[in-house]
């Protein structure tokens, strides 16, 4: 297989994926990415995108940026970011590759230039209870640190005020951020404080001004036409996080971790959530031996949330239950994720699985093992 043909076949394979993987969250992203792999003229224009990017998801959101900046009749009544009452997402395909051949050179441009980039604030809601975690087995401020941070919005995590229902309320009542997240498991997660943070840096491979327009446009387009009360959510995060400077390094984590591991004292706190999908398997382990390098002579502790990728049936049946007793249907979220802390100590790594979440915030199942 040509190198031509290999990136057409990995395009085809990430339209498949990311259809499958937003079938509930978004009806509208998941038909047009579907429809996309069977279209030699959307492969071939996806496999123009930046090398590690989920084509699947950023070429709907291109062009969902394209719109919101222009809105383009035919296409925009298929959007419910664009429209109150849209059209049925399976008649949209049409007009969106009518629209992706039209403006190829737009669309091209945001494939090469642009990531993802989603940061959903709600995650924060299955981030606090990890770092409370972590706070009492380090028994002092944290050194927070987190990777693929996009505009860094869970890194003030701390100025939040969340809902967790039954279990309990926690933070500022006068944050203008207020986040619910439903606990659907027997052990309510610990979030009867908010850890001290005495030092927060982001690494991502861009660096957001959170105070321009574009990049708040691309930060809306980034989230699914269906989200709307995410999309107020992030508008209200937006203006918050622009009052809150937060130091950010542009680079590959694998570059940047390095020098300032070295720069930090004491203790460290490694966060990432949503992102080791998109990284090869020789980056994940090189980040892996990387942190253990570094715990020689000091602890590293670091929570890592992502996509359960291999789940067994019967593991599925019970968060469903846990989900439906909870009240919670299907299509408001699924993005199952783990929840897993890592403790790198004298070049050792110890890890143990705190639970699991939605991926978009909406519940959190609590319960350390390992």
């Amino acid at each position: 297989m040509t190198q031509t043909a290999a990136r057409r076949e990995e395009t085809r394979r990430s339209f498949l994926e990311e259809s499958a993987w937003m079938r509930f969250s978004s009806p509208l992203f998941s038909a047009l990415s579907r429809a996309c792999a069977d279209d030699t003229d959307m492969i071939e224009l996806g496999a123009t995108a930046r090398p590690g990017q989920p084509v699947g998801i950023l070429l709907p959101v291109s062009v969902q940026f394209l719109l919101l900046k222009s809105p383009e009749p035919a296409l925009a009544q298929y959007f419910a970011s664009m429209t109150q009452a849209p059209k049925p997402a399976t008649e949209a395909f049409p007009s969106f590759r009518e629209f992706c051949l039209d403006r190829r050179d737009e669309v091209q441009h945001l494939l090469q230039t642009r990531t993802v980039n989603t940061n959903l604030v709600e995650r924060s809601s299955t981030i606090l209870p990890a770092l409370v975690y972590v706070s009492r087995l380090v028994e002092q401020p944290l050194t927070l640190v987190e990777i693929c941070c996009s505009v860094g919005l869970n890194l003030l995590f701390d100025k939040y005020h969340y809902d967790y229902g039954a279990a309990g309320r926690i933070g500022s009542d006068s944050s203008s951020v207020r986040l619910g997240c439903k606990s659907v498991g027997s052990s309510s997660p610990p979030v009867d404080c908010i850890p001290q943070v005495a030092t927060r840096v982001g690494v991502d491979l861009v660096r957001i001004d959170p105070t321009d327009p574009i990049e708040q446009l691309w930060m809306q387009a980034a989230l699914c036409p269906e989200w709307r009360q995410e999309r107020a959510h992030l508008k209200t995060a937006l203006s918050y996080r622009a009052a809150h400077p937060i130091r950010i390094l542009e680079g590959d984590a694998l570059e940047t971790l390095p020098a300032l591991l070295q720069e930090l004292p004491g203790t460290v706190c490694l966060l990432h959530t949503h992102c080791m999908g998109y990284w090869t398997q020789e980056a994940k382990a090189g980040l892996d031996d990387l942190l253990r390098r570094e715990a020689r002579e000091r602890d590293i502790h670091r929570v890592a949330i992502d996509r359960l990728y291999e789940e067994r049936p019967e593991w599925i049946r019970t968060r469903l239950a846990k989900l439906a007793s909870a009240g919670i249907p299907l299509t408001q979220k699924s993005l199952p994720s783990s929840i897993e802390h890592i403790w790198y100590r004298r070049s050792d790594a110890k890890t143990r699985a705190l639970g699991q979440a939605d991926g978009c915030g909406a519940w959190i199942d609590w319960g350390p093992t390992g």
